[in-house]
């Protein structure tokens, strides 16, 4: 089998990897990044870091080199229940590398039975979600998600993640 050479990592994605321009000209190329599940798990566990260096060749010219590096906020979102029940912290709180998070005495052996945030996640909904209509029939806003995703990441109150449950389902109702 050949080897496939690459452009760039796989959660980079370029608006153009080859283009012609004559002396004079300009362009804009530009960058997005996305971190999916596989993305996710791997930064979770300490296995990917968001760096890459990407090469802007010229055609009997120099090449340029670019840097793109990223700061990644550790979720409970693409994380095995395996390894959230092992903290009693918000998984923010638990740093990424093993040698900072031995250093901060945070116990990875916690052994909860349920992990804590899909106990927030569950209560929120017992106490305040059972009587809302339709609440898993359509999809929420993105908003809204991403503030119950903070929430769960860095354990602020579960009223606020009823507060976005209750905005998810306002959403579908007005729509």
């Amino acid at each position: 089998m050949g080897h496939q050479q690459t452009t760039c990592k796989p959660w980079i994605s370029l608006s153009s990897k080859y283009g012609f321009l004559i002396p004079g000209e300009k362009t804009t190329i530009d960058f997005t990044i996305t971190i999916d599940n596989f993305t996710a798990m791997g930064l979770n566990a300490g296995n990917t870091v968001l760096s890459d260096v990407l090469v802007l060749r010229l055609e009997r010219g120099r090449d340029y080199y670019v840097t793109v590096k990223g700061t990644y906020a550790r979720s409970c979102f693409c994380m095995s229940l395996n390894e959230l029940v092992r903290y009693n912290v918000p998984i923010r709180r638990v740093p990424l590398d093993p040698v900072k998070r031995s250093e901060t005495g945070i116990q990875s052996d916690a052994a909860l039975c349920v992990p804590s945030e899909l106990w927030r996640i569950i209560d929120a909904l017992y106490r305040h979600g059972l009587h809302q209509p339709d609440l898993f029939s359509l999809p929420g806003d993105e908003k809204s998600c991403r503030e119950i995703r903070e929430c769960l990441d860095t354990g602020i109150s579960q009223l606020i993640i009823f507060y976005g449950l209750f905005l998810i389902n306002l959403m579908r109702l007005t729509s």
